[in-house]
């Protein structure tokens, strides 16, 4: 085993967090074998790792130094392990301090995400760092804006006339949407689809409404299922995803060992939980053009 140094720096995500400070603060943590130097510089918005006492085979080392910045791809299933355990214990003492920080001190200016990756270096000695090769990890998302134009204008008129009002849980379904941490963009999606199908339940038939909101609630697939087939005619198509999306979600929030979410698979449960709000609104408000031509824009 031969000894490695690690040396990283991480972007503070806030607003202005300048006037919270009047130092670079220094922290220190000792996991294992390995003694981390934290620096917090608000005037830089910025995190300095530091990292020593991490080690690796030679073949290991020579296997990393001869790869470019986005070829993770090429190293071999042991190599990556070894070295991307070292890069998560730094990420995650970054991320204890910015969240005490943050909760602890109340510096509200700190984003939820708290921090994102500028660069992560490594190298067998400090004045010859490598960057840390890394996988390609791409998440994608699409809305179909549709314009205002005269033909839509009259298709809002129409939604107004016939006393369509948008659900309160949009709100949520939007902030999903928008959302920059995995994790709460599942819980907020599923919060939508929660607010969603009690509120199109509450508005289709109003002596529901005591039920749903005062006593304890049908499980989500349930009154995506069964109650939505007796009151509006039809199941939702995406149970399978409300259900599985349940589940996740009840680990997010009640565990402290909460899976960790890949940002694909909850971008893709966001558009899940779009597609059945807007077919829950096509039952409700069946004649309306704009929620068909709505819901139809989801499906692409």
């Amino acid at each position: 085993m031969k000894p490695i140094y690690i040396e990283c720096e991480y972007t503070i995500i806030s607003k202005n967090m300048t006037l919270n400070a009047d130092i670079d603060a220094i922290f220190y943590k000792k996991i294992g074998g390995l003694d981390i130097e934290l620096t917090v510089s608000y005037q830089k918005d910025n995190v300095i790792a530091k990292v020593h006492g991490a080690k690796l085979e030679e073949v290991h080392i020579e296997e990393l130094s001869n790869l470019r910045r986005f070829d993770g791809d090429k190293l071999s299933k042991n190599c990556r392990q070894l070295i991307s355990d070292v890069f998560f214990e730094v990420r995650g003492f970054t991320q204890q301090v910015l969240a005490l920080l943050k909760y602890h001190l109340n510096h509200n200016d700190i984003q939820e995400q708290l921090f994102s990756i500028k660069s992560e270096l490594w190298g067998v000695t400090k004045d010859n760092l490598l960057e840390l090769p890394s996988q390609h990890c791409i998440s994608l998302s699409g809305d179909s804006i549709c314009p205002l134009r005269d033909d839509t204008r009259d298709l809002i008129q129409l939604s107004i006339d016939n006393q369509v009002k948008p659900l309160l849980a949009m709100r949520h379904l939007h902030r999903a949407k928008s959302e920059r941490s995995a994790h709460h963009k599942w819980i907020d999606a599923t919060i939508a689809a929660e607010l969603a199908v009690k509120e199109v339940l509450s508005r289709a038939r109003p002596d529901l409404e005591i039920l749903l909101l005062d006593m304890p609630s049908p499980p989500l697939p349930k009154l995506y299922g069964k109650i939505l087939k007796e009151y509006l005619g039809e199941e939702t198509p995406y149970k399978r995803a409300i259900e599985n999306g349940v589940q996740i979600r009840n680990k997010l929030v009640h565990r402290h060992d909460s899976p960790k979410i890949d940002m694909q698979k909850a971008t893709d449960y966001v558009k899940d939980i779009e597609r059945a709000i807007f077919h829950l609104l096509t039952l409700l408000y069946p004649s309306d053009q704009l929620i068909k031509q709505t819901y139809a824009r989801a499906m692409l």
